[in-house]
């Protein structure tokens, strides 16, 4: 256990306070990564059981890369993936210019320029309040100066319990890196 002021930091990752009964646990403090998932040969990478009292998942892509151009999606769900429901805008910048479009089906991250371009991403999933969650983030890819930002709301039908990245209409195969997600 590790003394953080008047609170106390348990191996379990709970947060307890001296001087209440068997140091009862007050909240999770520790951000818990999960085994990265090489994404070769598929065309949908789902984690899936996420606990109910998760406030903020952060998905990480790294050297990632499809067999096509498609757009590159994140998607949360509860019980399942829904098909509509996102409010945002997502810029993507290649040089000087900037594109912006409205998705609602998913949270577009990246498109690939060409089908051997190599894509990098730092996206995350907050809680906002309830079922409603605010998706943010920004991904690039090296080989063609090519950066992706967006911010999207949705809300769900439930507790979040699963984070899918996949591409649109989930018909480009995953050829290369990995993708992995923390919780907190």
């Amino acid at each position: 256990m590790i003394r953080m002021g008047e609170r106390y930091v348990g191996d379990d990752g709970t947060l307890t306070r001296q001087g209440y009964a068997a140091f009862a646990p007050l909240e999770k403090s520790r951000v818990q990564v999960q085994t990265a998932v090489a994404s070769a040969a598929q065309t949908v990478i789902d984690f899936l059981d996420i606990p109910a009292w998760v406030n903020r998942v952060t998905v990480t892509l790294a050297g990632f890369s499809t067999s096509g151009t498609n757009n590159y999606l994140l998607q949360v769900g509860s019980g399942s993936f829904p098909a509509s429901g996102y409010t945002g805008a997502r810029s993507t910048i290649v040089g000087a210019a900037v594109t912006t479009t409205n998705p609602t089906t998913s949270v577009v991250i990246g498109f690939a320029p060409v089908a051997t371009s190599v894509y990098r991403g730092l996206w995350t999933v907050q809680r906002h309040s309830g079922n409603t969650w605010i998706i943010s983030g920004a991904g690039s890819f090296s080989d063609t100066a090519t950066t992706h930002l967006a911010t999207a709301e949705t809300t769900l039908s439930g507790a979040l319990d699963r984070v899918r990245v996949t591409t649109t209409g989930s018909t480009d195969t995953i050829d290369a890196g990995s993708v992995n997600i923390s919780w907190e």
